[in-house]
């Protein structure tokens, strides 16, 4: 029998992304949702360390703040637990780095889906 938790895991006025996690026997499957903004590399920091089962990540997000982006990379490098990621409609800007931080064997798009380049100014 397969037991599915649906819960947000933090409030929309704390940070932008919503994740929406669903927990099945063998493996966690999170829809990551908004702008990424400073604040939610903490979140996703938990959702990625809290346990040992496959995680799976379909994002949909226009970017947002290279630094939480940065640091949220890392920790999607960093650890030992399985991950992939997908993309449900559209991973632009900030978003990017993250879909190509796991391995290809790992990376998804689903029909539809659009990846979003620019270029980046420095000062």
């Amino acid at each position: 029998m397969i037991q599915i938790i649906l819960s947000l895991a933090f409030s929309l006025s704390s940070y932008a992304l919503q994740i929406e996690r669903f927990d099945f026997k063998h493996f966690t499957m999170a829809h990551v949702t908004g702008e990424i903004v400073q604040g939610d590399a903490t979140e996703m920091k938990n959702l990625i360390h809290e346990d040992k089962k496959r995680l799976i990540i379909i994002m949909t997000s226009g970017g947002g703040l290279v630094d939480a982006m940065y640091k949220i990379s890392k920790e999607i490098e960093s650890t030992p637990r399985e991950i992939y990621i997908g993309i449900d409609q559209l991973c632009a800007s900030a978003c990017v780095p993250l879909f190509v931080s796991v391995p290809v064997k790992r990376r998804f798009m689903f029909m539809g889906a659009r990846l979003g380049f620019h270029a980046v100014q420095m000062y």
